[in-house]
């Protein structure tokens, strides 16, 4: 999981007169977490993965969409997909939110066996989260 920390959000309030840019630090860490299509798919539903409004619309048609649950049937590897966490402890997504919507409604569509399975060829998620630990 990556982690982005609120009390490690460093600022330089005070602009470079010289190059006139600020600075801003965090600290990321990063952990693989790997859940089921089916997870995946009830955390969309339930608004534990948001998908924020900076965030472009559902763009992907049925056939791109199709492609994507093949390529997990025969075991292609998936790009991970990104998030962060934010104060209300919601995963909003960062990147991959085309894989996760298509996911998600071709899961509320179709209820194949496959899809209640871990599937090796995803290579997982990563969060980014402002929660205090």
């Amino acid at each position: 999981m990556a982690v982005l920390e609120q009390d490690d959000l460093v600022t330089d309030d005070a602009i470079d007169s010289d190059t006139e840019t600020s600075t801003v630090e965090f600290n990321i860490v990063v952990t693989a977490t790997d859940w089921s299509l089916d997870q995946l798919a009830s955390m969309f539903w339930s608004d534990d993965i948001v998908v924020p409004d900076y965030q472009r619309k559902y763009v992907w048609d049925v056939k791109r969409a199709s492609k994507l649950i093949e390529s997990f049937a025969i075991g292609l590897p998936v790009p991970q997909v990104f998030f962060y966490e934010n104060t209300d402890g919601q995963l909003e997504v960062i990147d991959g939110q085309q894989r996760i919507t298509s996911i998600a409604y071709s899961l509320k569509v179709i209820s194949v066996p496959l899809m209640h399975r871990e599937i090796e060829g995803f290579s997982g998620f990563l969060v980014w989260s402002n929660a205090r630990t």
